[in-house]
This record gives C-alpha cells, sequence and structure tokens, in this order.
C-alpha cells in the first residue's frame, strides 16, 4: 500500500511471520518491472510462512540474484517445526543461505527491548542461550553491511560458512545451513560408539555402548547394540535387529528388534541428521526429535568437540536432554 518512491537501495528484514512476508514482498517487487530493481537483499529472523510461499517468492528472486539470507532457531512450533529453513535450503542448495543458532529461541532476535516482556516472550518460545540474541546482530549486521555494497560469500566482512560447517561465536554457536546428509551405507557400515545420547528406560545406566552395522544376505543391514551395566565388564546388554532404507530417502532407515523384519515405509525410526563427510562421527534420532544418539568411530572424544556434537543435535533437531555415555573400557590397557 506504499504510495512514493523507494530509496535507491534498501534490504527488506522482518522476524517469524514477518520474514516470510518480507520475502514474499521481495518477490513480487524483484517480478515488477517498474520496481526499477533497488533491492539489495533480505534478511529473516526465523522467518516462516505458509507452503509455498518462500520458494515461490524465491524463484522471482533468482533471476536476477537476490540473497535470502535466515538466521534460524532449531525446528520448534513456532517456526513451523523448521518448515521455511528447509524450504529455502531446498530451493538454493549448495548456496549460503544463513545460519541455525543451536538451542536458539524463536525470539533469539527480539530479546533487549523490556526485561518483562522477554521474559514472557521466552516463557511463551523457549529461553534464549547466553549470548545468541548478539550473535544475531553481529551475523546481520555482516550481511546487511555487505548486502549494500554487493558483497556476498566468496568477498564480503560478513560471517558466512560453507554448508553445515559449524561456527563459534563466543557465548554460542552456529551451524550453516545445509541439505540432509546423503549416506552412503557401506561407508556407514562397521563400528560405532555412543559418546552421549537421549537415556532411555533400558539404557540408564549402561556405559561402553557400541553399536556393530553390517549386511545381512538378503541385503538388509544387521545391527548389533551392547553395552555394560554400570562398570566395565559388567552385565552385558545384547540385541540384535535388522534396518532398511526409508524409500526414497538415503538418510533415514526403519530399525527393527522384535517385530519381524523392517519396513521401508516413512518416516522411518533411525534419521541420520549429521554426519562428518569422513564418517567419523554421526547424530542420530527419529522424526519426533525425542530420541538422540552421538556416535563416534572413537570410544572418546574432547570435551570441545562433545560441546560441537551437542550444538548440532540440537540445531538438526534433537529435542531430548542429551547425556554422556561412559566409555571405561578406554581406559583398559591391553599388554
Amino acid at each position: 500500500g506504499l504510495v512514493g518512491t523507494l530509496p535507491t537501495s534498501f534490504v527488506l528484514s522482518g522476524h517469524s511471520a514477518g520474514g516470510g512476508f518480507a520475502t514474499a514482498a521481495g518477490g513480487y517487487y524483484a517480478a515488477d518491472p517498474s520496481s526499477g530493481g533497488n533491492l539489495r537483499g533480505v534478511v529473516m529472523f526465523d522467518g516462516f510462512s505458509f507452503s509455498g510461499v518462500v520458494p515461490d517468492a524465491l524463484q522471482r528472486l533468482d533471476n536476477p540474484y537476490i540473497p535470502v539470507y535466515q538466521i534460524a532457531a532449531p525446528p520448534q512450533p513456532f517456526n513451523s517445526n523448521g518448515a521455511t529453513t528447509a524450504e529455502l535450503v531446498a530451493a538454493r542448495p549448495g548456496q549460503f543461505v544463513g545460519v541455525t543458532l543451536a538451542n536458539g529461541s524463536h525470539v533469539d532476535s527480539m530479546l533487549g527491548s523490556n526485561p518483562i516482556i522477554d521474559f514472557f516472550a521466552q516463557l511463551v518460545t523457549r529461553f534464549s542461550p547466553a549470548g545468541n540474541t548478539e550473535a544475531v546482530y553481529t551475523l546481520a549486521t555482516g550481511w546487511i553491511n555487505d548486502l549494500y555494497q554487493g558483497l556476498g560469500p566468496a568477498d564480503g566482512a560478513g560471517i558466512y560458512g560453507a554448508p553445515d560447517q559449524y561456527i563459534v561465536m563466543g557465548d554460542t554457536a552456529a551451524v550453516v545451513l545445509a541439505t540432509p546428509p546423503v549416506v552412503d551405507l557401506d561407508r556407514y557400515l562397521g563400528t560405532w560408539y555412543e559418546v552421549g545420547s537421549v537415556k532411555q528406560f533400558f539404557s540408564i545406566g549402561l556405559v561402553n555402548t557400541t553399536a556393530q552395522y553390517s549386511l545381512n544376505p538378503d541385503g538388509s543391514i544387521r545391527v548389533e547394540n551392547s553395552g555394560n551395566y554400570f562398570v566395565n565388564n559388567g552385565p552385558e546388554s545384547r540385541i540384535v535387529g535388522a534396518a532398511l532404507p526409508v524409500e526414497g530417502s538415503q538418510n533415514k532407515l526403519n530399525v527393527a528388534f522384535f517385530f519381524g523384519s523392517p519396513s521401508t515405509n516413512p518416516p522411518g525410526n533411525y534419521w541420520i541428521v549429521d554426519l562428518d563427510p569422513d564418517y567419523q562421527w554421526a547424530i542420530v534420532t527419529d522424526f519426533t526429535g525425542l530420541s538422540g544418539f552421538l556416535l563416534t568411530r572413537t570410544r572418546t572424544v574432547s570435551d570441545d568437540f562433545y560441546q560441537e556434537l551437542l550444538n548440532r543435535a540440537s540445531v538438526k533437531g534433537v529435542k531430548g536432554r542429551i547425556t554422556p555415555t561412559r566409555q571405561p573400557a578406554a581406559d583398559t590397557v591391553t599388554v
């Protein structure tokens, strides 16, 4: 409804539904031949929209190319469980389109105006970790300054990164937005050690937790999970099952332990949501996000790397509380 002359150069931005609206408005502006081409970019603050709005706008913003960046919180109800962030990544795969803040709140970008409003806003959504709001300011300022100068990830002064890159920013951390991992199951086979997990009733007190994956004669994956209760060489727990990839998926499987052969029907109950390119670590959950496993090829990891895995799990949608899994067998010396 604005009537008048727009600035010579401008950036659109918005929080939540306003972020999706800013992207949609940018798409309509870019498609208008009389607009003058003054839009430099769009920055969303955990933006979301109804399905199809952002992908449709991105098509209009592709020629000429207008950057759209997102500072996202992990999937949660207030950002439509990350649906718009996923649409943005899918529409521009392999490109820098933003980051997700570890353990972030939907209101990370909104805090600081009034302590009472801040408290109730976080009470409704979730509490923002220390440093997240400052990280939002730092990221957005760098990107917007670059947009006005026609700069980007290759030559700008802002903070960017490659897809799935882990970025530490003072008290907080972020992961660059990326498509789900493409999993080569042959490389995924072998022995994995659990260094952390969302504990289930059967895994309380379990140490030396190990998962071994191998091929069955019928082409399914043999799954053998084992561990000891309480101490090294304590009572052993062992369970064997089978897994099959979900049809049409490259990172989701169905694992069955008790009820016959696994199904290939979605959604699957074993989602590999983050994976080292060299297959040295993996983060696994399910479609609810209530389960979570931090797997590595070594029995132990450094404290800093364990924190990185925790942050990555948050970013990738693990909602359950992850606690460390002890591996006392790592202290055993064989002579």
